[in-house]
């Protein structure tokens, strides 16, 4: 498998790399598949003169709009390459290239003030200093001069169309050369800026949401996200779905991004796969019934199916063999373990307590399974929209807060999204700050008679139905 990472040196891009390179999650094993590393960069990257001296020190990073393609190639390039070449896990193993494109310079500096016309002189004509001074005074009271508010915001308005359009040629390149390399997964960085707890998000990351969605795998690793190591044992993935009532086919299509999210799990870890159904209040309630029997029962065949499989893969290892007998002890208590004797129970007793004992493992602490009980999502949860005062007809469109406050319950590490929600929730999503966001390209409802574009993995083959 071959994916594309979005770099800018930035910490979160350089978190990308680490999540596309750890070997077992997106890249199954380094043998046979390759990391693309595709930066963009201006030759006109330096600082505004009216930024402060005490900015230049700090990197600018694509995700932010104000400094786009603002950091010297030589940093991104140096900052990327430590990321591999440092990690004991990807320094000898990975196969990964570099590339980068030199996006187009800047226009000429545009002339706001017009040009004072020409001044027609007879060449017989003399005029004294004082002449000459009073005419030229005459010429600048008829010549309009704007305001100096009208100049400001004509050279904001250009500089917004330069940096939408340089942000979209960064996009467009990420999308060509994943396609050059026949790859569907691209990762980028985000949340380098953070205003409060919620991400500012910058226009490169804006961009390749609405420009790739629906062709692309994208995935958006947060700053402050889970990192991906290789002894990362969970990785919690919460699949948010908004049920559309008059779509016949989104159940199914909804399905997909199930089936492909329960195939990217780790194998022999405990990753988990969860759903969120969003209800909105056109949402009848035989539908939200039906994608909730159908998801549940979908997610415990898989989680049976996983089980089975590991039982299996148990059954053919050699067992290992069985521990020394205990010295003779002079009474049958005696031999109880200390903290068990202590409280007057002996083994004979059966406690689960005594099992682990025996087994040679830990004592587990009540506590700690308790909590980490309470941090797990259950398999299907209904997020049902409010109203309020302002809105009496709430939808995934004006309430994506909602949604986002609501997936804040339990610890959420990836964020799982059809590419068909609406652009607000994605982009409330994509502004809390810890979860990771994965967009699954979907085909839209309007051509709901064609396939999607994603496929499901080979692992979960079956297809969903009623």
């Amino acid at each position: 498998m071959t994916v594309v990472v979005m770099c800018d040196g930035a910490p979160a891009s350089l978190k990308a790399v680490e999540w596309a390179a750890v070997p077992g999650n997106l890249m199954r094993q380094h043998d046979g598949e390759q990391l693309i590393l595709v930066h963009a960069w201006s030759r006109y990257a330096a600082p505004r003169p009216t930024q402060p001296k005490e900015s230049l020190d700090k990197p600018s990073t694509l995700d932010d709009a104000h400094s786009l393609n603002r950091l010297p190639l030589s940093q991104v390039v140096k900052g990327t390459l430590e990321a591999i070449t440092e990690s004991k896990v990807t320094r000898d193993t990975l196969n990964y290239k570099l590339e980068t494109m030199i996006l187009a310079g800047p226009d000429p500096p545009l002339a706001f003030l017009p040009a004072a016309p020409a001044t027609q002189v007879s060449a017989k004509a003399t005029f004294t200093k004082k002449e000459l001074a009073m005419q030229q005074k005459q010429q600048q009271r008829q010549t309009p001069m704007p305001a100096d508010s009208e100049v400001e915001a004509t050279a904001r308005e250009v500089e917004k169309e330069e940096a939408q359009s340089r942000a979209t040629a960064v996009a467009l390149y990420a999308k060509e050369r994943a396609l050059h390399h026949h790859a569907n997964t691209i990762l980028l960085g985000a949340g380098n800026s953070m205003d409060g707890k919620s991400i500012l998000l910058g226009l490169v990351a804006k961009t390749v949401l609405r420009e790739l969605r629906q062709t692309n795998f994208l995935w958006f690793i947060k700053n402050n996200g889970r990192a991906m190591r290789p002894t990362t044992a969970m990785i919690r993935y919460v699949v948010v779905l908004v049920p559309a009532s008059n779509d016949a086919q989104a159940l199914e299509r909804d399905c997909s991004v199930v089936q492909y999210i329960l195939g990217c799990r780790r194998e022999k870890s405990m990753d988990t796969v969860s759903a969120v159904i969003v209800v909105e209040s056109a949402t009848s309630p035989e539908e939200v019934e039906r994608y909730s029997q159908t998801l549940r029962s979908m997610l415990q065949r898989s989680t049976t199916a996983m089980n089975l499989r590991e039982a299996d893969d148990v059954d053919d290892v050699d067992p290992p063999p069985p521990p020394p007998p205990p010295p003779p002890l002079a009474s049958p208590v005696t031999y109880a373990p200390p903290s068990l004797e202590k409280d007057g129970i002996t083994p004979g007793e059966g406690t689960p307590q005594e099992a682990a004992v025996d087994a040679g493992e830990p004592l587990p602490a009540t506590e700690e399974v308790d909590s980490a009980a309470e941090q797990q999502w259950p398999e299907v949860s209904l997020c049902a929209l409010r109203t309020t005062k302002q809105v009496d007809v709430v939808t995934a469109r004006n309430a994506a807060g909602q949604v986002a406050k609501f997936l804040q319950r339990h610890k959420t590490d990836v964020v799982v999204s059809p590419s068909t929600l609406p652009e607000e929730l994605h982009m409330a999503l994509l502004a809390m700050s810890k979860p990771h966001v994965l967009v699954v390209p979907l085909a839209e409802p309007a051509a709901a008679g064609g396939d999607a574009v994603m496929t499901p993995p080979e692992e979960e083959e079956k297809k969903c139905t009623e």
